[in-house]
């Protein structure tokens, strides 16, 4: 996508109510517009970051819903759609290429995290009705950030079991955690940050003891976060 669009993901976690209009064109087989469909004053409202998983090897993808106060069908130009600038510049992002880390948490090893679920966050986008307009405005209201799910394995699991038994066990108050969700190209340069704040666990689960099994055993860990911020590299297109 383009750097605009990046930049509206941007603004959505930071609770900035970036209105965009825009269309969705159809084309046939040899790219000429067919069908339109115009939409005005959108809003991002939600937000699914897919699961990544050191095996995956193939594509991931997030997926946004946006919420929009028009809509317009109209049959389309028949003109061939312009090519997008700068889309040649775009970078596979794959499941396995990942990395979770902790702010000022030396003790903590995440290099052998295996996999973190998807997760989706969202902002309630509310009605509003006022005289001389036939449609509702959308407003937004507050957004929910939601709990992050990560495995690693047993042997690396300690030192958040420590911070498990302090706050949810013995009612100690250590600091709150933060850290960053970091992609990156095949070629190992980073693609995108997703940072979040005020994160705290709220379950350890590990897997289920098996004698027969031969793969490592993993421990799943729930994270509730407060806040999240997404930033993504200025895009250099020719």
């Amino acid at each position: 996508m383009s750097q605009p669009f990046y930049d509206w993901i941007s603004d959505f976690f930071a609770g900035i109510p970036t209105r965009k209009n825009g269309a969705i064109l159809a084309a046939d087989f040899y790219y000429n517009e067919r069908a339109k469909r115009t939409f005005t004053a959108g809003l991002i409202k939600e937000l699914t970051f897919p699961k990544l998983d050191g095996s995956d090897k193939g594509a991931a993808y997030m997926a946004i819903a946006i919420a929009v106060e028009s809509m317009v069908f109209a049959k389309g130009s028949g003109q061939p759609i312009t090519a997008v600038t700068g889309f040649q510049n775009q970078k596979l992002w794959t499941a396995c290429n990942f990395r979770l880390s902790f702010d000022n948490m030396p003790a903590v090893n995440t290099r052998r995290v295996s996999k973190i679920d998807s997760f989706t966050v969202k902002q309630t986008i509310m009605e509003y009705a006022s005289g001389g307009f036939r449609g509702m405005a959308k407003v937004p209201s507050q957004i929910d950030f939601p709990p992050i799910s990560f495995y690693l394995p047993e042997a690396d699991s300690a030192p958040f079991e420590d911070i498990f038994l302090k706050r949810g066990i013995n009612g100690q108050l250590p600091g709150r955690m933060s850290g960053q969700i970091q992609t990156y190209d095949n070629q190992g340069s980073p693609l995108f940050t997703l940072s979040f704040a005020g994160a705290d666990i709220s379950a350890i689960t590990p897997d289920k003891g098996d004698a027969g099994s031969e793969e490592i055993k993993q421990v799943k860990i729930d994270l509730y976060t407060e806040s999240m911020a997404f930033e993504y590299p200025r895009l250099e297109l020719e």
